[in-house]
């Protein structure tokens, strides 16, 4: 299954570019641990590298290991980083996953899945847009 979501940040391109590529990991995974209920002792985070595409920066993510609490059996993807004007960013999150047992969900389990997924997508993306509005205020 397939989830996406975005949001826009107060903080400009360049100091997010900036935080990607000094500060990205720990904050990921805290934001990580707190939307997927996902601990060092269930899983993990598996971060690429930064790397451009087009106009934006790139983060490989994926979430690894037994999970007990998550709602999947794998979660990778793709967070993203790109300008908007007036000293904005777009942050996205896409990414593939499985929920756990899919042979036994119905229709409407799935649905919920998918919204529950979604909401948890959804709040990781705000705790890392937090933390990078906090960074970006900090002086250079």
């Amino acid at each position: 299954m397939l989830v996406y979501d975005f949001m826009p940040a107060g903080f400009p391109f360049e100091r997010g570019a900036q935080w990607m590529q000094d500060e990205a990991p720990d904050v990921l995974v805290a934001a990580a641990e707190v939307a997927f209920d996902y601990s060092h002792g269930a899983g993990f985070l598996e971060l690429g590298s930064v790397r451009d595409r087009w106009d934006s920066l790139v983060l490989d993510v994926q979430l690894s290991g037994k999970p007990t609490t998550a709602p999947f059996a794998y979660f990778q993807g793709e967070l993203e980083l790109a300008p908007l004007r007036e000293g904005r960013s777009h942050l996205s999150l896409s990414a593939g996953y499985a929920p756990r047992s899919t042979s036994t969900l119905t229709a409407v389990e799935r649905r919920n899945v998918q919204r529950e997924i979604e909401v948890r997508v959804r709040e990781f993306l705000a705790l890392v847009a937090m933390q990078l509005e906090r960074f970006s205020s900090k002086p250079m």
